[in-house]
Order: structure tokens, then C-alpha cells, then sequence
């Protein structure tokens, strides 16, 4: 009798932990992670006239769109290769992210990873510079374009180098 005894216990035991895992993977822990998809990514060629400079910015509107998608064309040698020319905007909310210009024969790129919570998006941005920079005569910019669920929270960019 002592053995189906013990078998009831540990079958209880295990239901219980059972239901307690299930409860902890369900519960809202305030993060999510958010899926980018990419639009462009690559070296710009240029000496950065374009006056985009450094940074990460949010574009929520065609206009703003085509106005990045102008400045580039007009400051550099060769066109942003663009996955999608059109964006819809009441779906997709567009990240861009631009480094420094580099005197390089190129081989850096940007990664991005997103979260967000009820307030905020969260945008680590991760460049990695490949070491071969040399003296040459021609610039290169490595970007990443992004497009994330439409989406009206502060997005707050974090770099690393």
C-alpha cells in the first residue's frame, strides 16, 4: 500500500510542478521582444554630404521617408540597395541607423536587437567594426533600415562600439 501511496504523492508533485511552470511561462514579464525586418543594409560610398551624420533615427511618415531616400541618392555614389521602396506607415513604424563615415576598404555592419514594453521600444544597436581600415581615398558608411509594427511608444536607442 505504501508504494501506491508514494506513487500518488509523486504524480501530485508533478502536477504541481507542472502547473507552476506552466504559470511562470505565462505570466506578462513587461518585455517583449519586437521581430525587425530589415529594408536596407550595407556601405553607403560617400564622403557624407548627405548630412545624416552619425546616428538612429525613428521615420513615421512618407515624407520622412523620402526625404532620407533623397539625401542619400543626391550625397553618394552608389544607391542605397532598398528592399522595399514603399512603406506603409499606418503599419510599420521605420528605425534607421547610420555610423560614422569610415575611411576603409568597408566590412563593418550594424545589428539590432528590439524589446519593448508598455511604455517604450528599446533598440540595441550593435556595430562591428571590421579592422581593416587603411588609408584609401574612398569613404564608406555602414547602415541598417528597419521597419518594426507601427508603433507611437518612445523608442530609446542604445549603442554599442
Amino acid at each position: 500500500m505504501k508504494t501506491v501511496t508514494s506513487f500518488l504523492d509523486i504524480r501530485f508533485l508533478f502536477l504541481w510542478v507542472l502547473v507552476l511552470l506552466l504559470v511562470g511561462c505565462t505570466q506578462d514579464r513587461g518585455v517583449q521582444p519586437v521581430i525587425p525586418i530589415i529594408i536596407a543594409k550595407g556601405d553607403l560610398i560617400g564622403n557624407g554630404t548627405d548630412k545624416i551624420g552619425e546616428k538612429s533615427f525613428v521615420i513615421s511618415s512618407t515624407e520622412e521617408w523620402n526625404q532620407l531616400l533623397s539625401n542619400i541618392d543626391s550625397a553618394n555614389r552608389r544607391r542605397m540597395v532598398v528592399l522595399e521602396d514603399r512603406v506603409d506607415f499606418d503599419k510599420y513604424t521605420v528605425l534607421a541607423i547610420f555610423d560614422t563615415v569610415w575611411m576603409s576598404n568597408a566590412g563593418s555592419s550594424i545589428s539590432v536587437s528590439i524589446v519593448e514594453n508598455s511604455k517604450n521600444v528599446y533598440v540595441e544597436t550593435v556595430y562591428d567594426s571590421a579592422d581593416t581600415r587603411t588609408l584609401m581615398a574612398i569613404q564608406y558608411r555602414p547602415y541598417l533600415i528597419v521597419k518594426i509594427p507601427q508603433t507611437t511608444k518612445s523608442v530609446q536607442f542604445n549603442t554599442q562600439k
